[in-house]
């Protein structure tokens, strides 16, 4: 799948996220975009099903009909919404599940990404800790005036910000849950483009 994204810098690029490399990000993906589908399925239903009400009322308040074209227009218009209807409660609980299993994917991809971020950062250390006992070494400072250093880096907030937050609570709406799982994957990208820096 691929995604663009604002890198580190502010300059926008295109990524390959391959699942075999991200399987928490491929599923979490994956679960969003039904999620997203069967939303939008519903909300054309109810869009339908309010046409197909209007057109009952229209229908009944029509003058210009026959008692007998109003009672067919009527009765198609009652028989759609009540199709739109039973459509609506399919969705619905599709959604639900839908969501269920967003959570779960979820919180496997946010545990993906946060261990991804964690070494990614360890790694970033790891090399500015060198690069700066190098300078602080030429210049006979002391190696201890690297661990502040470290902590204020651009760089290594950057990544930490990358890291999502807690755990997923069960109180979470849906807007919420779909929220956090854009920001996971909208993270999942960043953090590819943050590696090749």
């Amino acid at each position: 799948m691929e995604n663009t994204v604002t890198t580190l810098a502010g300059e926008p690029e295109t990524t390959e996220l391959p699942a075999k490399l991200y399987p928490g990000r491929a599923q979490l993906s994956e679960k969003l975009g039904r999620f997203k589908e069967h939303d939008s399925e519903l909300q054309e239903y109810r869009a339908k099903a309010a046409g197909a009400e209007a057109d009952e009322a229209r229908a009944l308040a029509s003058e210009k009909l026959s008692e007998a074209e109003s009672a067919d227009q009527i009765s198609r218009a009652q028989n759609l919404r009540n199709v739109f209807l039973s459509r609506i409660a399919n969705r619905e609980a599709a959604l639900s599940r839908d969501l269920a299993g967003l959570k779960e994917a979820l919180g496997a991809g946010e545990t993906e990404l946060r261990d991804l971020a964690g070494r990614e950062r360890i790694r970033r250390e790891g090399i500015l800790f060198e690069r700066i006992c190098e300078v602080i070494e030429a210049k006979g400072l002391e190696i201890n005036a690297v661990y502040p250093i470290l902590r204020h880096s651009i760089l290594i907030g950057e990544l930490m910000a990358l890291e999502p937050p807690g755990v997923l609570f069960g109180a979470e709406t849906p807007e919420q849950v779909v929220g956090r799982a854009e920001a996971a994957l909208s993270k999942f990208a960043k953090l590819e483009v943050a590696k090749s820096i």
